[in-house]
């Protein structure tokens, strides 16, 4: 059979099917399916359990046999036992961020385009994944090898879903993801997530930073940052912040509450920690605006003047800390993610993405050092990745790419990206899809 008629029969069928598929990705995005604390039987918390259980009575509901790996991984599978290619997605998603125009866990679709917390990360692709399996079984019959689909449920969270898939069962010698860029992603930049932060003593000093919250996770620009100070009158932190809304692009709401006190709140834009040019971080503005206000002496203040001067408001790079470069592979970025202050503490993250010439354990640490000499203490350094390298010209590289130019008529290539696939430590693997270049699905946003 040609190509043009494989096409033609692949595209009749998923549009017979186009309204079953829109239903069983509904009932996946309806459940909130961000890890959180485990229960027994339940590693990953209450709802990424739920979500397995979801999509294993869709998959079942067609016939398929599901695997369970106690609720860490299910898998589903084609053909023959002997398995040559996986297709790797997850089920899992990151928290909501604000300002949703839409129900977050509720399919809708508007103009044609599908909205929905994991729409695009990754619950679209691994049910189009699951679709695709369903196709090539009622259409093609008997394969010569087995495809199999593995879903997992902790991609967000630093894949241990994986760890133990692996101890149970070897993956496929060929895997991709669709958990990326079309046309394919062989190169992923290395990365570095480090927790830090500081005690403080006591003050009794009167205008004086309470406290400081932005971020929920160092892999997302924040959405919104937020403080709460005393013993200053609003009008100046209303002035100053209109002067610093002017030069950061972050909008500021200042509001008098109880006590005598100032709340500041400052809102940005969301994106990608691979791409922290996507967004506005609200977080280092109000650093900045913090830095600005006639305060007096404390120890939280020095510790923000201090992550003032390493996450400079603009410096999406890491410059102002000294571990900047950029190769063919990219640039490094920095995403200064999370910080938690009160008047005992600070503690605060950031996500840094590497290409080939800035290698992990020199940018470790350079930052490292920085963090040091500015009084900060390191609490986990643990989150550093390699970079994950396919080589172009394999077999399995140049056949997907193959198939991308014959379905689309476009160029295939190889892309290098600053976000991590699921498949950056496994051997071999590419991310195929579903995204492709020049589109912003808003991913880890609202």
């Amino acid at each position: 059979m040609r190509n043009a008629e494989y096409k033609e029969k692949i595209l009749r069928w998923f549009e017979e099917h186009r309204q079953e598929l829109v239903r069983d990705l509904g009932e996946l995005i309806a459940v909130n399916s961000v890890r959180s604390e485990p229960k027994d039987g339940m590693p990953y918390g209450e709802g990424c359990a739920k979500v397995l259980a979801a999509a294993t009575a869709i998959m079942e509901r067609a016939g398929f046999a599901v695997k369970n790996f106690d609720n860490h991984v299910i898998t589903a599978q084609i053909g023959p036992e002997d398995v040559s290619l996986g297709i790797l997605a997850h089920l899992d998603t990151v928290s909501v961020t604000e300002n949703w125009e839409t129900d977050p866990f509720t399919l809708t679709e508007k103009d044609g385009t599908l909205y929905g917390r994991g729409v695009a990360d990754d619950k679209g692709p691994a049910v189009a994944s699951y679709y695709a399996l369903r196709c090539v079984r009622d259409l093609f019959g008997e394969l010569k090898t087995g495809c199999r689909l593995i879903l997992g449920a902790a991609e967000e969270t630093g894949e241990p879903d994986v760890v133990y898939y692996e101890q149970k069962e070897k993956f496929p010698p060929m895997v991709f993801t669709p958990d990326g860029n079309y046309p394919l992603v062989n190169f992923e930049k290395g990365r570095y997530a480090p927790v830090f932060g500081t005690i403080f003593p006591e003050t009794d000093a009167k205008a004086r930073i309470l406290s400081i919250e932005g971020g929920k996770t160092p892999n997302i620009v924040p959405q919104t940052a937020t403080a709460e100070l005393t013993g200053i009158d609003l009008q100046t932190v209303e002035c100053t912040a209109s002067d610093v809304e002017c030069r950061t692009g972050v909008t500021f709401t200042c509001l008098a509450v109880p006590g005598g006190h100032v709340s500041v709140h400052a809102a940005g834009k969301s994106a990608h920690a691979s791409t922290p040019e996507m967004g506005v971080n609200p977080q280092t503005a109000l650093l900045e605006l913090l830095c600005s206000l006639p305060l007096d002496e404390t120890p939280a203040l020095k510790a923000v003047r201090a992550l003032r001067e390493l996450f400079p408001h603009g410096d999406l790079c890491g410059r102002a800390v000294g571990i900047s470069g950029e190769d063919h592979t990219g640039a490094l970025t920095l995403n200064f993610g999370v910080l938690k202050l009160d008047e005992k503490s600070m503690t605060a993250n950031c996500d840094i993405r590497m290409p080939l010439c800035c290698t992990p354990e020199r940018t470790s640490k350079t930052l490292n050092g920085a963090l040091a000499e500015k009084g900060f203490t390191l609490i986990d350094g643990d989150a550093l990745t390699s970079p994950h390298y396919t080589e172009p010209e394999g077999l399995f590289v140049r056949t997907l790419l193959d198939v991308y130019e014959s379905y689309t008529g476009e160029p295939g290539k190889c892309l290098a990206i600053g976000g991590g696939t699921y498949v950056h430590d496994i051997p071999g693997g590419v991310a195929f899809g579903c995204e492709k270049e020049g589109y912003d699905s808003r991913m880890h946003g609202d």
